[in-house]
């Protein structure tokens, strides 16, 4: 499992913040959450959601929501939101890694090394969260108002001259 980021279709933290949509809650059923965690490469066969699960992924996709408006509104976040980010991190132990394309680009990456499969799924948004907020941060942006404004990040602007 690989996470962080370089655009809105590769960074995982920002897909999780954004599937509470009202029309589409990957987090409304569990059997939702393994289809949303599989089709994004942070479950394959070998882990499930439970009730108790899906609990613990609202609670942190709530929380990744908190930190990501922190970054866009220039504030600190909640400090609870960070403690669910970070127990979410150290669950599931890993390590930095490059993630190479066809074309030789190179990405950085994660890779859990510890834990459940839930876990590792669990600590790959993490730490994606962690690397858009100090890497990307300023790209962040919202669209819509209010507490369902979806979180985007934006194009990079071209260096000044």
């Amino acid at each position: 499992m690989t996470g962080p980021c370089l655009d809105e279709r590769s960074t995982v933290s920002l897909a999780f913040a954004n599937s509470g949509e009202p029309s589409r809650d990957a987090a409304d059923a569990a059997g939702q959450l393994t289809a949303w965690l599989q089709q994004h490469g942070l479950l394959d066969g070998d882990g499930e959601v439970t009730r108790a699960e899906l609990a613990r992924f609202r609670m942190l996709r709530d929380a990744v929501r908190g930190v990501l408006h922190a970054r866009v509104e220039g504030r600190a976040p909640d400090s609870s939101a960070v403690r669910v980010i970070d127990a979410a991190a150290l669950a599931a132990p890993g390590t930095t890694i490059g993630v190479w394309d066809d074309d030789g680009s190179v990405t950085r990456g994660w890779r859990s090394t510890g834990g459940d499969p839930l876990d590792r799924a669990a600590a790959t948004i993490a730490a994606d969260v962690v690397d858009l907020v100090v890497d990307h941060g300023e790209r962040l942006g919202t669209e819509g108002e209010g507490a369902r404004a979806r979180l985007v990040l934006r194009s990079p602007q071209p260096a000044a001259r």
